[in-house]
């Protein structure tokens, strides 16, 4: 029996019910023999026999419907993975926080009581300052009271010092120097007297006076020696307010000596020694130094003029 078209075209094998092959017997009723009916076994369908394009489309699809789901199954995992170590990185991010947060406050708390510490150094140390300012003021005190105490001891030193010379004036002799003067010119090989004259201000007599007296020329400009002879003759007692004079002369001068003289390159000094004793027998000293000013002819004070003890 042929097959259907439709049926060859799909791959489905003839429907085997349609063939059952039939038996007719006898018609018990009708006197005929009975009609007996075979049952077949069912039949699997045929595997079909698909063209090679539609089987190959088939499979890669298939294929990729695997592929999309392994895909899929691949990245469900990986969203997975990186949800958990996203919530683990935030977990880690909110310690690192809590720990940050706990530093901060203890760094807070440390700078705090720094600001304490040094508020109470600064307050301390405006102590201090007030304190220093304070012994300051009062060392300046003393110090300006112990300058007017060493102005009041110093003026008390020469009131003492005044009140000593009022005292030795008056129970003391003291001989001065009290005019030196040329008594005459100046001339070549002769000797120029010098006119002089002492006062005794103290007030007692002074006793044994001598009076010791050189004179020098000198063109180098060194000071003159103070060299005295050995005092001769008899020695004088003078007394107080009493005036007396010397013999005091200038050693002759060459012409030459003269005009340097007289142009100030030669200095003529006149030095001397005046040796006294008072009442308690005790010996005392004046010593005078004049130099000739070659412009007026006078006689003035050097630099070793009044000297005593």
């Amino acid at each position: 029996m042929p097959q259907d078209p439709k049926n060859e075209d799909e791959g489905i094998a003839p429907d085997s019910s349609n063939h059952i092959s039939t038996i007719q017997g006898c018609d018990y009723g009708s006197g005929l023999p009975p009609v007996f009916t075979l049952a077949q076994s069912p039949q699997f369908p045929a595997p079909q026999n698909l063209p090679p394009k539609e089987k190959w489309w088939k499979d890669r699809k298939f294929i990729l419907e695997c592929l999309g789901f392994l895909v899929l199954l691949v990245y469900t995992i990986f969203s997975g993975l990186q949800w958990h170590e996203i919530k683990r990185t935030n977990g880690l991010t909110q310690d690192a926080l809590k720990g940050s947060d706990k530093a901060l406050s203890q760094t807070l708390e440390k700078l705090q009581g720094q600001i304490v510490a040094m508020n109470g150094l600064v307050a301390q140390t405006g102590i201090q300052a007030a304190q220093t300012t304070v012994l300051a003021t009062a060392a300046g005190k003393e110090a300006e009271a112990s300058k007017i105490m060493a102005e009041n001891a110093a003026k008390q030193a020469v009131i003492a010092r005044n009140s000593e010379r009022l005292m030795e004036a008056e129970l003391l002799p003291f001989i001065s120097l009290q005019l030196m003067d040329l008594a005459e010119p100046i001339v070549p090989g002769k000797k120029t007297k010098v006119a002089n004259n002492f006062i005794n201000e103290g007030g007692t007599i002074a006793f044994e006076v001598q009076n010791l007296s050189t004179s020098s020329s000198i063109v180098d400009g060194s000071d003159p020696p103070f060299v005295f002879e050995a005092p001769t003759g008899s020695r004088a007692n003078i007394s107080a307010k009493g005036t007396f004079d010397g013999d005091i002369y200038i050693g002759p001068q060459t012409p030459e000596q003269i005009a340097q003289i007289k142009l100030g390159i030669r200095k003529v000094y006149v030095v001397g020694k005046i040796i006294y004793t008072d009442f308690l027998h005790t010996e005392h000293h004046t010593f005078y130094c004049m130099v000739l000013d070659p412009h007026t002819g006078k006689m003035n004070g050097c630099k070793n003029q009044g000297k005593s003890d």
